[in-house]
């Protein structure tokens, strides 16, 4: 859900508290029965829903954790990794491959690539993914993907090929629906790109399950922790 579209909900939901609160007192005023019950519980439904809108919707895009309410509703950067919070709809992501980014680049994601999960904390971490990267080529494996939304870093795609133990590392299950979809789908048409149907099909197996469950891996989860 877009920044716009929880704003416009959530003052939707705390209007609706506001109205019900006030025909509430308007009803016991005029010792009305029966109405002052159901306006007092349909201002409880209301204050319900306006938590759950900030607990549900109102994360950081990046990292997940709760914004400011002043910085949700005025914009900013997330306290916890300076994710900025901005009013515009969200844009497509931008895929970028890390054999094409200058070392500067590369050194900032090694920098910033925990911010979205990334085990690339510790020199040894680092030293392995240069090194696979050194070996890279746009006509075959490994291939490293960086993910940015308005240019703030929030995925990964690395493709290993299918040889050895780890064939793929990605953190699309960890995104939105609209996002995850649209990673696993660049994921897949990479590797179909690149001849390799094996991996093409994990990928699309994986699409497949969210198109199903009609929400991402994140969201199914949280609402399963919820009991939902």
């Amino acid at each position: 859900m877009t920044l716009k579209k929880l704003r416009k909900k959530y003052k939707m939901w705390q209007t609706l508290a506001f109205v019900f609160m006030v025909l509430m007192f308007v009803m016991m005023g005029l010792q009305i029965d029966g109405w002052i019950e159901v306006c007092m519980g349909a201002t409880f439904f209301c204050l319900v829903m306006v938590i759950y809108m900030m607990l549900r919707y109102g994360r950081c895009r990046v990292c997940y954790n709760l914004l400011d309410p002043y910085v949700l509703f005025h914009g900013g950067h997330c306290k916890f990794c300076g994710t900025p919070v901005e009013d515009e709809e969200e844009k497509r992501l931008t895929f970028r491959n890390m054999r094409e980014m200058t070392e500067d680049e590369i050194n900032v994601f090694l920098q910033e690539g925990w911010k979205i999960g990334c085990a690339v904390d510790t020199e040894k971490e680092q030293q392995e993914l240069l090194e696979a990267l050194s070996r890279s080529k746009e006509t075959g494996f490994p291939q490293f993907v960086l993910v940015y939304e308005k240019d703030v870093l929030m995925g990964f795609l690395f493709i290993y090929g299918e040889e050895g133990h780890t064939w793929i590392i990605h953190n699309a299950d960890e995104k939105t629906y609209e996002q995850e979809k649209e990673m696993l789908a660049y994921g897949r048409d990479l590797c179909k790109k690149l001849g390799s149907e094996k991996l093409a099909k994990c990928f699309q197996q994986q699409l497949g399950e969210v198109e199903r469950m009609g929400k991402s891996h994140r969201e199914a989860w949280e609402e399963k922790c919820s009991g939902k």
